[in-house]
């Protein structure tokens, strides 16, 4: 199918090309990645003022600087003079695969289209059109590998979801409960909580890992005549398949070890998953997490051949989060041979990341719906949800500052707290550059910093234009709140969440920012000075509960509660400051906004170990971006500082979670 659609688009040819694309063929990831290297630029604006405006910025237009203008709707719908001088292109699933009913087709996701391209090529297409329930089946073993009729027992079900959930790129709600409603008929599999672990991949996890913990406690039971313990739905005990499958589980991160003293007296086949001390459980961990990382990213390949797409690298981003935090542990207990690997990986890492967001970052800015990509298009997205349940009152509480290693943290304290609480997250891309100005500007009004240029390096505005986004989605000014949450510990919550009023609430909290801008030990002290807000109640700073606080403020007042960041943090070592003065737009250790490339090349020459980030499509045409490559720093020479504004995943990944009370 790539090569299909690419066909209707060959390079300097139409200097305008419209295109009705109602089933989001043009959202596939890889398929925007060959466009752009076409040349083609992508306007997917449904306001025909954003349109316009997009054209604007995107001028010169020509056979060689081509622009493609996406709408959902038919093309005589545009303004009459881009109907006129444009190159019409219409879309549509069915044109690709006609014999599979087109209900069931729109429920694929775009990688999922693409899998189902690939198979076909393979395998070949289906004889006859199918019917719909015969489609979803026919999706089922094409695009997932799975026939219900093969799935008879637990070990089974488990090899399966094990390959799903590493894809990260779930299925539909429709076909998810059409393939529950099939499995359910097997005996052995009907007493599973099927439905949860098909859709939630947390869900997955923490089942198998309670049923591996109940085996165990079985096994002391019976070893030391405890008076009761849990029969475990999954036979551990009795099936050789599921003994098999043990080491898989453990390698991929499903199942966690468990540390037992008595781990020895065990049958042989347990050993991928018992330790018998905690330190060797750590070590352990941390040597599958490499591992894993390693096949993924391929230290011996190149960057330009990486082939991870979005969905990979959230994967990948939150492995690395996990390992960085075993790292950076005052009590990981980690060898240097363990050290030396995650030092080797976090060089290809930054290499293979960075190559990554050159070709993918500016083409994934288009794809805003039904999934948000990038951070600019959470406040559509809000307002896209609002659409599904028009009562539904919405607050966004952004954690500046917060990386994706340090919600792992937060997430198992609130998890352990408060399990009323339904957390479900997932990974947007930060602005380039991740600096606060920028960045969570970018967030709040739901634009790209090319349309804030204006405001573009500083934060005063920012009430302004979140009330300036929802106002356009049908919102009267007074149904619109926006604060900046207090530091003080014994700080009161903003009397303007009080009113009934409001629909659209935002609230900042620079907690998490300050506090890394204060470190001066690296990781490992950015570790302790986070376990010390999370656990110790020290009496004079703000403590994490106050922000639990909060949360449970807003789920009394109907509120479903959004959380997210503006950008990461990363541990960098100092290469020196520029001395740039005046010339420098703006600054901080991981980035450097400039105006005038003549300045930006002689500050290069003197910092060769840079990289400059200009014309992505997203940042005003006359800005440039000088960041350090990998892990340095614009500070002294050698000082070990904690900051963002670069382009690692640490920085650019974060988190964006949604939190609802049971």
């Amino acid at each position: 199918m790539l090569d299909q659609v690419l066909a209707y688009f060959p390079p300097h040819t139409h200097p305008i090309s419209l295109v009705s694309d109602p089933d989001d063929l043009l959202g596939d990831e890889q398929l925007l990645a060959v466009l752009a290297e076409r040349g083609f630029r992508l306007i997917a604006e449904h306001d025909p003022i954003a349109v316009r405006y997009s054209i604007q910025q995107l001028l010169p237009i020509s056979a060689e600087m081509p622009v493609i203008i996406v709408t959902a709707g038919p093309l005589d719908a545009l303004p009459y003079d881009l109907w006129q001088q444009g190159y019409h292109v219409v879309l549509a699933l069915h044109q690709f695969f006609p014999d599979i009913a087109y209900p069931a087709l729109r429920e694929l996701s775009p990688g999922q289209r693409h899998r189902l391209s690939a198979a076909q090529a393979k395998l070949g297409k289906p004889l006859q059109a199918l019917a719909y329930r015969d489609s979803l089946d026919y999706l089922l073993q094409m695009v997932f590998a799975v026939e219900p009729g093969r799935l008879r027992s637990s070990a089974d079900w488990l090899a399966w979801l094990d390959g799903y959930h590493a894809r990260n790129d779930p299925m539909s709600p429709v076909l998810a409960q059409h393939l529950g409603s099939r499995l359910r008929q097997f005996a052995l599999l009907a007493s599973l909580p099927i439905d949860a672990m098909l859709q939630d991949a947390t869900a997955y996890h923490r089942f198998v890992q309670e049923e591996w913990l109940k085996y165990l406690h079985k096994q002391v039971r019976e070893r030391s005549e405890v008076a009761y313990a849990p029969e475990p739905m999954l036979p551990f005990e009795a099936d050789p398949a599921l003994h098999d499958l043990l080491p898989r589980l453990v390698r991929t991160g499903t199942l966690t070890p468990v540390a037992l003293v008595n781990a020895a007296t065990l049958p042989s086949w347990t050993r991928p998953a018992v330790v018998p001390h905690s330190a060797d459980l750590r070590r352990q961990q941390f040597a599958e997490g490499v591992a894993w990382l390693e096949q993924q990213i391929a230290p011996n390949a190149s960057a330009a051949t990486s082939s991870l797409r979005w969905e990979q690298w959230q994967l990948v981003a939150r492995r690395w989060a996990q390992l960085s935090n075993w790292r950076a542990a005052p009590d990981g207990g980690l060898d240097q041979d363990h050290l030396n690997r995650y030092h080797l990986l976090q060089a290809h890492l930054d290499e293979q990341f960075a190559h990554w967001l050159r070709a993918n970052y500016a083409t994934l800015a288009t794809r805003a719906l039904p999934v948000p990509h990038h951070l600019h298009h959470i406040p559509g997205w809000l307002a896209y949800q609002r659409q599904q349940q028009p009562d539904q009152r919405v607050a966004l509480l952004v954690l500046d500052g917060m990386s994706l290693a340090d919600w792992l943290h937060i997430r198992d304290l609130w998890q352990t707290r408060h399990p009323d609480w339904r957390i479900a997250d997932r990974l947007v891309l930060a602005q380039i550059p991740s600096m606060t100005a920028i960045s969570r500007q970018a967030l709040i009004s739901g634009k790209r910093p090319a349309q804030f240029e204006p405001t573009l390096l500083h934060n005063r505005h920012e009430e302004r234009h979140w009330s300036s986004f929802w106002q356009l989605h049908g919102l009267a000014p007074d149904a619109i709140a926006f604060a900046h949450l207090a530091t003080q510990r014994e700080a009161a919550y903003p009397d303007r969440i009080q009113s009934r009023r409001i629909q659209a609430l935002c609230l900042i909290s620079s907690v998490i920012d300050a506090k890394v801008h204060n470190e001066s030990q690296g990781a490992s002290g950015w570790q302790a000075t986070l376990g010390v807000w999370l656990h110790v109640n020290d009496g004079q700073h703000q403590p994490v509960a106050w922000l639990e606080g909060l949360i449970k403020h807003l789920f009394n007042l109907r509120y479903t509660v959004v959380v997210t960041s503006d950008h990461g943090h990363v541990e960098a070592r100092g290469m020196g400051v520029p001395q740039e003065g005046v010339l420098v737009e703006s600054r901080s250790k991981r980035a450097r906004v400039y105006s005038n490339p003549d300045i930006v090349r002689v500050v290069q020459m003197q910092f060769a170990d840079t990289i400059v980030w200009t014309d992505d499509g997203l940042l005003p045409a006359q800005t440039q971006v000088m960041m350090p490559q990998g892990r340095r720093a614009f500070a002294p020479a050698g000082e070990l500082v904690i900051s963002h504004g670069g382009l690692t995943i640490e920085e650019m990944a974060v988190p964006l979670i949604t939190i609802t009370q049971s």
